[in-house]
């Protein structure tokens, strides 16, 4: 490779990021709800079809959505419990957790509470996650709690 190689590199990397100049609008860490989605029609309807079961009664207690980096995953599941009216939704993103417990204290954080501290235990995180849960849903009229978990597989890190 050459300087002029390289200049050729340089001006298509350039011009390729010109196509996207809010490159925020991409990332899952973004907390912004999609207006609409492209091309996710089919897993758009099961993940409904999941969520829609609590009318029977019956509650899928774990939709696990995985996909290819920047597939759209995200943007999937906050846009369809964003627009299901009976939805009370949570959004967690892992990414920043280093532990399990600092999954929990992300979640906890996310729903608006202190975080607790690693001597009271992992028990009482889960515990007062849950009473969060039920807190919120006692004050709102929706039917279903869906807490998001994005970046999922970091608390498969955690060695402890």
């Amino acid at each position: 490779m050459d300087k002029r190689e390289l200049r050729k590199i340089v001006k298509k990397v350039k011009h390729d990021n010109q196509i996207f100049k809010q490159k925020s609008k991409l990332a899952s860490l973004s907390n912004e709800i999609p207006t609409s989605l492209v091309g996710r029609g089919k897993q758009t309807k099961q993940l409904v079809r999941y969520l829609m079961s609590y009318e029977e009664g019956m509650v899928v207690p774990l939709v696990s959505v995985f996909g290819r980096s920047g597939s759209g995953k995200s943007s999937l599941v906050k846009f369809v419990c964003s627009n299901i009216s009976d939805i009370e939704y949570c959004y967690v993103n892992f990414r920043k957790a280093r532990t399990i417990f600092g999954c929990a204290n992300l979640i906890l954080g996310a729903m608006g509470h202190e975080p607790i501290q690693s001597a009271k235990g992992m028990n009482k995180a889960i515990d007062t996650i849950h009473d969060a849960i039920k807190h919120k849903m006692s004050e709102s009229e929706k039917k279903l709690y869906v807490l998001i978990l994005d970046e999922f597989d970091v608390i498969m890190y955690d060695r402890r």
